[in-house]
């Protein structure tokens, strides 16, 4: 962990665009008449900010594990000729995504059931376990999971890209970030796509967001740290009022882009939005956006994805059993409930796993 401010404010932001991802939920299940023109993509285009993030924290947790020859667990040191880095990233992102995605599940599925909300069968979690979740039409307990999933499966390919390819690692995740990008605008034009409609029956549009995304984040990681250096030689005059042009920049194409949301509009500038803002934050630059790394987020980002995968599931037993007053108190209520209920949850894990892991410990010994 390299500095708090850093984390802080990028975990602030993960909470910020889950928040996103609940209004657009929000909006459909409660407030949409089902004319597709009416049809906003905030929360898909929140998804996309989720993925560059992630590819931008997992190329960095790349280079700090280089040589797969030499790689020593600090916490571990006997097991460092037996790990290699691209199975220990992968462990940690499988651990880190997996339980959070059991809880919801069956958060989901004992919430379905007392207020019968109808849902698939119990037996689905056993595909949890692989975190596999709306991959071709794999029904999905927790809706919104197809995230998980292309998360961790993604994680794979760039990390074994990484580490096995080489000096033509960059050529590689050039090249599947252009195919991706030429396929959803040749064939969508937009960003504000779900997991469906499947693409040849398996690969959803869903799944190409991913490969465009985290690998834009995974190179945006090395170029912002080769610009850091310097190389133009500019004039530290130049060099702020860049950042804070970028800074600027970077909030008006997110605003923008996620205010006008709507299906079939072409809403790839969002991209170069969070391509500016991501690195400034990690690199403590911001001039406007400091507020994100104030000690008070670090109470409620940590449940990010735990919001992000449980509050369908309340809208919908909220909008089916009670009536949804059209005001803002309403609304800030619902968002709090679901806030709280997330925080519960995402406590509750960390503390099963603190005593599972407790336990493990003490029997080893």
């Amino acid at each position: 962990m390299k500095n708090m401010n850093v984390i802080t404010s990028l975990n602030t932001l993960r909470f910020l665009l889950a928040i996103c991802v609940f209004i657009g939920h929000f909006y459909i299940l409660v407030f949409w008449n089902g004319n597709p023109k009416d049809l906003i993509g905030l929360q898909n285009l929140a998804v996309d900010g989720f993925f560059i993030l992630s590819g931008f924290l997992l190329a960095r947790s790349c280079q700090n594990l280089k040589d797969p020859r030499q790689f020593i667990n600090k916490d571990r040191p006997d097991l460092g000729s037996q790990v290699s880095p691209f199975c220990y990233i992968n462990l940690k992102r499988y651990f880190r995504l997996l339980p959070e995605l059991i809880f919801a599940s069956v958060f989901t599925l004992i919430i379905s059931f007392i207020f019968q909300i109808p849902h698939p069968n119990p037996a689905y979690l056993l595909f949890n376990g692989l975190l596999l979740s709306n991959i071709n039409k794999l029904p999905a307990i927790v809706e919104g999971s197809w995230f998980i999933s292309v998360l961790f499966y993604v994680t794979i390919l760039y990390t074994f890209i990484y580490y096995y390819f080489g000096k033509f690692q960059t050529i590689i995740s050039i090249l599947l970030i252009f195919l991706a990008f030429s396929y959803l605008f040749a064939n969508y034009g937009n960003l504000s796509l779900n997991a469906y409609p499947l693409i040849c029956n398996f690969i959803s549009a869903g799944f190409l967001k991913g490969v465009m995304d985290i690998g834009i984040g995974f190179l945006l990681f090395g170029t912002s740290n080769y610009l850091r250096t310097n190389p133009f030689y500019l004039r530290s005059e130049i060099i702020k009022l860049l950042l804070i042009l970028f800074e600027i920049s970077g909030i008006f194409l997110i605003c923008f882009c996620m205010v006008f949301a709507k299906i079939n509009q072409k809403d790839f500038f969002i991209l170069f939005g969070f391509s500016f803002l991501i690195p400034i934050l990690y690199f403590r630059k911001e001039f406007f956006l400091k507020f994100l790394s104030y000690k008070f987020w670090n109470y409620i980002s940590g449940s990010s994805y735990m919001f992000y995968l449980t509050h369908v599931i309340i809208i919908k037993v909220l909008n089916e059993k009670i009536t949804i007053s059209n005001n803002i108190m309403s609304y800030l209520c619902i968002l709090l409930l679901c806030l709280i209920v997330a925080q519960l949850l995402y406590k509750a894990q960390i503390r099963l796993i603190s005593s599972l892991l407790l336990q493990l410990s003490l029997s080893n010994k």
